[in-house]
């Protein structure tokens, strides 16, 4: 027992041990509890017994912990409020422009179908980034970051195609860097046959059909290939359509960006022409071995008769010079 003079609640009249004085439970309930609330600003009790000093620094830990809990969750409710509100204005743009595409489309008169379609793929892509635009994600920090990354992302795409294989590091990073994300959508064409070639493709995930006319498979791609390269090199048209086979995203090269790099490379660029070149005539070998064959026998004739024209012209160089020795062995031996 505490001695009954000189307690906190003597002093502050909350309690009287003669018995003269009554004090209700009011009173002694609202004054503790004022000091209490005091205390959580460092306004502790002026006490002067050890176990009421003991007491208040308990007191006192406990309500800054209450303190800190108390901020703390205000602070995690005003943090999911704002990402709340962030989400919700997103949410909203998002339909603003869904709304404008559809009544653009509606406009235009586009067959349903492909309205279906490009509503499928902007949901998608909104699913995915939630408003972010991932081509252009990292254009705000420094281009040495901006090509880690990009080389985390696709340089193993770039060393599997063989025409890149060979290359330097700087030339493999020139072409990661201007790699785009493209993502496809379940039964959709990536390209068909006769449209005019511009891209090379990388699939990053999902499988790729390689098709015919009729439809038939020539080819499943799945991640790690590649396909449409012919088409940076030169003039073409595609011999086949390129189908989707579940959502794919797929990383595109263009001709143009691939173009910039050639002439920061030239001599990296010859090489890879050469290889195309050789590749190109083997190819044609295969598929016309005879017509081959006869260029080898064209080739051999015209070395047969640069031979025999050199062992003409040979033989009437070497009987011009001796009917001369000829000739002036007898003027010698006349004037003799």
């Amino acid at each position: 027992m505490l001695p009954q003079s000189g307690r906190w609640i003597d002093t502050h009249g909350l309690y009287d041990s003669s018995g003269n004085i009554a004090v209700d439970f009011t009173t002694q309930y609202l004054k503790s509890y004022l000091s209490a609330l005091q205390s959580l600003v460092l306004k502790l009790r002026d006490v002067t017994l050890n176990a009421e000093n003991v007491y208040v620094i308990l007191e006192f830990i406990a309500g800054i912990l209450a303190y800190g809990t108390v901020f703390g969750n205000i602070h995690s409710i005003v943090e999911m409020m704002d990402h709340t509100a962030a989400t919700t204005q997103a949410e909203e743009r998002h339909k603003f422009e869904m709304t404008l595409v559809r009544k653009y489309m509606r406009d235009k008169g586009l067959q349903p179908d492909l309205q279906k379609m490009v509503n499928a793929h902007k949901e998608l892509q909104w699913r995915r980034g939630q408003g972010m635009d991932e081509a252009h994600l990292f254009d705000d920090i420094p281009k040495s970051v901006q090509q880690d990354i990009k080389n985390y992302l696709y340089l193993e795409l770039v060393k599997k195609v063989p025409l890149f294989s060979n290359t330097d590091a700087h030339f493999q990073n020139s072409v990661t860097f201007r790699i785009k994300p493209l993502m496809v959508l379940n039964g959709w064409y990536v390209f068909r046959k006769g449209d005019e070639g511009e891209e090379m493709y990388f699939v990053k995930s999902g499988t790729v059909e390689i098709v015919g006319e009729s439809g038939q498979i020539f080819a499943k791609l799945t991640s790690g290939n590649f396909f449409g390269e012919i088409a940076l090199f030169e003039e073409t048209k595609r011999t086949a359509s390129a189908r989707a086979s579940g959502n794919v995203e797929l990383c595109v090269l263009t001709k143009e960006d691939f173009n910039a790099i050639m002439n920061q490379y030239p001599i990296i660029a010859d090489r890879i022409r050469f290889t195309i070149e050789e590749r190109k005539k083997n190819e044609q070998n295969v598929k016309n071995p005879s017509a081959s064959a006869i260029s080898v026998q064209e080739k051999d004739k015209d070395h047969r008769k640069r031979s025999s024209a050199n062992v003409i012209g040979f033989a009437k160089h070497s009987h011009s010079n001796v009917s001369i020795n000829m000739h002036n062995f007898s003027s010698k031996k006349l004037d003799s």
